[in-house]
């Protein structure tokens, strides 16, 4: 391949999840690493208007992108490799902060979180952060910040991951 990881979109759709998942395959096949946003999935629970079901949330996207991996041998050497990133504001960011706690999930990830000015600030200053509906902006609740990130903290020594990016300057993963 031309490139080392390809960074593919994940949009709040079942057809684009699924087609990300079939790219995903192909491009780990021809042995390409491949990264993710799934900020702008809506949080598990969240009702989808067309089947009056709810959404599976970020966390298991991420899995179901893990299960695709293992199944591919990267350039018939190794198994797929990809990254996944979540905005800190995220309703789901406490279940993806643990997504890998049980060592067995998601092995053939790397995680981290976008964070943002809003969000160090507040860790400094200790405050609340906003947790948002990436859909509309909408509040979908708050988490002490400055507790958040020393969660972040504790997960990353126990395990490794998540690791931390900025999310003021990059839009390529959203």
């Amino acid at each position: 391949t031309l490139a080392a990881c390809f960074v593919l979109p994940v949009e709040d759709t079942l057809g684009s999840i699924m087609s990300t998942a079939q790219a995903t395959a192909m491009v780990q096949k021809y042995g390409g690493g491949t990264g993710f946003s799934f900020s702008r999935l809506r949080g598990a629970g969240e009702a989808i208007a067309t089947t009056h079901g709810s959404a599976c949330g970020p966390v298991s996207v991420l899995r179901h992108y893990d299960d695709v991996s293992r199944l591919v041998t990267q350039g018939g050497k190794r198994e797929g490799a990809n990254m996944g990133v979540l905005r800190v504001d995220h309703p789901d960011i406490l279940a993806f902060i643990h997504a890998k706690d049980d060592g067995v999930t998601a092995t053939r990830f790397n995680i981290s979180v976008g964070v943002t000015d809003e969000f160090m600030k507040a860790a400094a200053r200790g405050g609340d952060l906003v947790l948002r509906d990436p859909r509309d902006g909408s509040p979908r609740g708050s988490l002490d910040a400055r507790d958040l990130l020393d969660e972040i903290a504790q997960a990353a020594w126990s395990t490794g991951d998540p690791g931390l990016r900025s999310e003021e300057h990059t839009s390529e993963l959203q």
